[in-house]
């Protein structure tokens, strides 16, 4: 019986998600995280961790979003102050103080990136990378 659970119970964990990107500048960075708990859940956690060592890290929730539309765009705005912006939902972060700040109206700065699903991997694809292109 034991045998028969063992294999069973990697079944269970096939499919699941527990997988992270970053973004670096200078000092400050920006990691978000993508996790499935279950293999049948069709939808992923996303956190943000805004860092800026030894003087501040946090973790934010960015709520859930189904793993075939994880696109999450990054924008600079300058001073440590970055923006993420997933459809029509906006953050607002500042990565001096890891301070969260109110969202503003729309997105806007310097374009970055995209922290994007591809499979079952996070990814961070950069601006005007051809894969940035293809969604």
């Amino acid at each position: 019986m034991r045998t028969l659970l063992i294999p069973l119970a990697a079944l269970c964990l096939t499919g699941c998600v527990d997988d992270a990107a970053s973004y670096s500048d200078a000092d400050h960075s920006l990691v978000v995280h993508a996790e499935q708990p279950h293999f049948w859940d069709r939808a992923l956690n996303l956190q943000l961790v805004a860092s800026n060592l030894p003087g501040c890290q946090r973790r934010y929730s960015l709520g859930t979003m189904p793993a075939e539309r994880v696109d999450v765009a990054l924008y600079a705005n300058g001073n440590g102050v970055y923006t993420l912006q997933a459809g029509s939902k906006l953050w607002q972060v500042e990565t001096n103080t890891c301070t969260e700040l109110a969202p503003p109206a729309a997105a806007s700065g310097q374009a970055l990136g995209a922290f994007r699903m591809i499979g079952n991997k996070m990814v961070f694809v950069q601006a005007g990378s051809t894969t940035l292109a293809l969604r």
